[in-house]
């Protein structure tokens, strides 16, 4: 008598190796996606990261600036338009569009 052993098929175990494996290789190919992905979103943190830092280093030359009494009067003449007694301000007009002014001393 051919008696069959209870248990599982040589097949099956097979199939099975081959489901264990087929899923271990999704799984890297997922994560090798992700890694990929968050190396270039890494990269694009590190430029913004690099121009906001020359920003804050733009804003701190122009606040040092701002705390001479250079910088005040550059601002005095730009903003408010302030001269000094006896500065003739020339004004020169072409068209539609007005030129920034210039100081004569």
């Amino acid at each position: 008598m051919n008696k069959k052993e209870p248990g599982f098929s040589k097949e099956f175990f097979i199939v099975l190796v081959m489901i264990i494996i087929t899923f271990f290789f999704l799984i890297h190919e997922i994560n090798k996606f992700g890694v990929n992905q968050i190396s270039l979103d890494s990269e694009e943190l590190k430029k913004e990261n690099k121009l906001l830092l020359e920003k804050i280093e733009n804003i701190r030359d122009e606040i040092t600036l701002l705390e001479t009494d250079q910088g005040i009067e550059i601002i005095a003449r730009k903003k408010l338009r302030l001269v000094k007694p006896g500065e003739i301000i020339i004004m020169e007009y072409s068209g539609k569009k007005t030129k920034e002014n210039q100081i004569i001393e």
